[in-house]
């Protein structure tokens, strides 16, 4: 009958009934959860992932783990959600293999709070041509965690922006921007002040604005 009801469970009502229901069953109906992952309706799978994030039993995450290379990316993008949930850095560090720029953006979310500085700087390089979604949630962990050694790989990222004028651009060169003054260093200075001069009218009015705000 759970089972039944997780068909339809968009209503987050009727999951959070499901999930007093299953922990008051216990072990029982979580095995009855993981039995039904590999059911062949994809928004099934899905909502019993996403009702293992809500219940918040971490002993299941590894479990798991299988749907980390389900054909549809919305089981996967709520595996991440839910790793996320669950503090489950192995399989979020897996997630980060995932193809999908939203599924990857995602779960830097989750490992935000559980990896650090040096863990950081060792995923820069593979996640350098991954999209925007992606690079917002670097930057925020750059951010966040005062990486100085990103100084660099931010630059690049700026520059490589330049003349793109759309929202998300924007939002990047905004965050690429503040980290770099957050960071204030000598080498994030130089980097500022060479931005300051760049012909793309948004990056040189944020350089300019920063180097203000540090001086």
């Amino acid at each position: 009958e759970a089972i039944q009801l997780l068909r339809d469970a968009e209503d987050f009502s009727v999951r959070m009934k499901l999930v007093d229901i299953i922990k008051n069953i216990g072990e029982p109906s979580i095995q009855v959860l993981l039995s039904n992952l590999d059911a062949r309706e994809w928004f099934l799978r899905r909502n019993i992932v996403r009702i293992f994030g809500e219940i918040g039993d971490a002993a299941v995450a590894p479990s798991l783990e299988r749907l980390l290379t389900d054909e549809d990316e919305r089981v996967r993008l709520e595996l991440s959600r839910t790793f996320g949930k669950l503090n489950y850095k192995e399989g979020l560090m897996k997630a980060l293999e995932d193809h999908s720029p939203q599924v990857k953006s995602e779960t830097l979310r989750g490992l935000k709070k559980s990896i650090d500085a040096e863990e950081a700087i060792d995923l820069l390089p593979a996640l350098s041509e991954t999209g925007d979604e992606v690079y917002v949630e670097l930057l925020k962990i750059i951010d966040e965690k005062k990486i100085f050694e990103a100084v660099h790989w931010t630059s690049d990222l700026l520059k490589r922006l330049e003349w793109r004028s759309d929202p998300a651009a924007i939002e990047i060169k905004r965050l690429g921007v503040s980290a770099l003054a957050k960071l204030s260093s000598d080498n994030a200075k130089v980097v500022l002040l060479d931005l300051q001069n760049s012909k793309d009218k948004t990056l040189s009015d944020l350089a300019a604005s920063a180097l203000r705000r540090i001086a």
